[in-house]
Parts: structure tokens; sequence; C-alpha cells
């Protein structure tokens, strides 16, 4: 396990996890992945990047 994934899991996870689980997981998957993830993707970790480096620092 990485540092990152260390800081990340709790915090990130505990908010995350319910809400998206919840909407995304099953039906919803199958038909967003590819939208979803092509127009995410970029910002969803252009904004992570962006909240680690302000952590680390």
């Amino acid at each position: 396990m990485p540092i990152h994934w260390h800081l990340l899991m709790p915090i990130h996870w505990h908010l995350l996890m319910p809400i998206h689980w919840h909407l995304l997981m099953p039906i919803h998957w199958h038909l967003l992945m590819p939208i979803h993830w092509h127009l995410l993707m970029p910002i969803h970790w252009h904004l992570l990047i962006h909240h680690y480096q302000m952590v680390i620092k």
C-alpha cells in the first residue's frame, strides 16, 4: 500500500463511499463507465492531485 492510499483511504472513502457507491454501483456502472470516466477522470485526478499537494505541503 502506498502512503497516499493510507492517507486517502479513511477520509475520502468515508465521504465518497456511501453516496458514490449507492448511485453508481449496479446499473449505472455499466452505463456510465465509458462516458463518466472519460469526462470525470481528468477533472477528478486534477482535483485529487491538487488536494494531495495541499495536504503534503
